[in-house]
């Protein structure tokens, strides 16, 4: 065991090769996520694209509301035609 530690680099240089290592990796990282390189825009482009994307939600929440309100309407409307006909015949006889 003490063999293995007189063999073994000086704890600040392994410390240095563990970053570089971390280092380089997380720039392959960013060169596979960000192949233009500007972190910014990519960035700011997810930021659009999720707003977008809200406001489309938003957009169809409210279209279906809106047309689950007409579609009660239309129901009620035929509905109060169907009595106001069956009314009209059952006084007529």
């Amino acid at each position: 065991m003490a063999e293995l530690e007189r063999n073994a680099p000086p704890k600040s240089q392994i410390d240095k090769k563990i970053v570089e290592l971390i280092s380089d990796r997380l720039d392959c990282l960013t060169q596979e996520l960000v192949p233009d390189g500007d972190v910014n825009a990519h960035y700011e482009y997810h930021k659009r694209a999720i707003e977008r994307k809200r406001t489309q939600d938003e957009l169809k929440s409210e279209l279906l509301k809106k047309g689950i309100v007409w579609a009660i309407g239309a129901i009620f409307t035929v509905l109060g035609l169907a009595l106001w006909e069956y009314l009209k015949h059952s006084i007529n006889k």
